[in-house]
């Protein structure tokens, strides 16, 4: 992951910066917290589990989850601030939320608003569910995050033997 400033709606990741300051989004799947630094030395955000695995580098809590972002209603994996995650956890995961940035660098704040309660289509239960089968969100963040991708358990049968030779 190169960076927040990236913007590209194939993307995996759902950045808020300074280009796209605003998402709304749906919370899809489980969340975890983990921890994230700048390295500006390499020039990218770097991930870990532990507050205190780089002690040169200042860490800021997140909350990593699959999102559903409603620009694109591609399922998308999203740090989200976790000042903007105190206010979201407070209410029930079936609902939209619009996350708001402003500021840079110190000065960075984000606001919440809740939108209406909302659904997930089928196919986008089944990216999430079966991507969450295959990887980690610690994969998606810390281990493998150039390697991962959103996938589909769906075999398809082999209709005749000669298909086999295809593969």
């Amino acid at each position: 992951m190169s960076g927040w400033n990236i913007i590209n709606k194939n993307s995996r990741y759902l950045y808020l910066s300074v280009h796209r300051s605003s998402a709304v989004v749906r919370f899809v799947g489980h969340q975890k917290e983990l921890f994230v630094s700048f390295d500006s030395l390499n020039r990218k955000y770097r991930f870990s589990e532990n507050k205190n695995e780089d002690n040169n580098l200042k860490c800021s809590r997140r909350i990593v989850s699959l999102v559903i972002d409603r620009e694109d209603e591609r399922v998308k994996a999203f740090a989200c601030p976790f000042s903007a995650w105190n206010y979201i956890e407070k209410f029930d995961m079936e609902y939209d939320y619009k996350i708001q940035r402003s500021g840079i660098g110190l000065s960075t704040k984000y606001t919440v608003e809740k939108k209406e309660k909302t659904n997930i289509t089928d196919r986008q239960k089944e990216i999430v569910e079966s991507t969450l089968h295959n990887f980690s969100l610690e994969d998606m963040f810390i281990y493998k995050e150039d390697e991962w991708e959103f996938s589909i358990d769906k075999e398809e049968p082999i209709s005749s033997r000669f298909e086999i030779l295809d593969l």
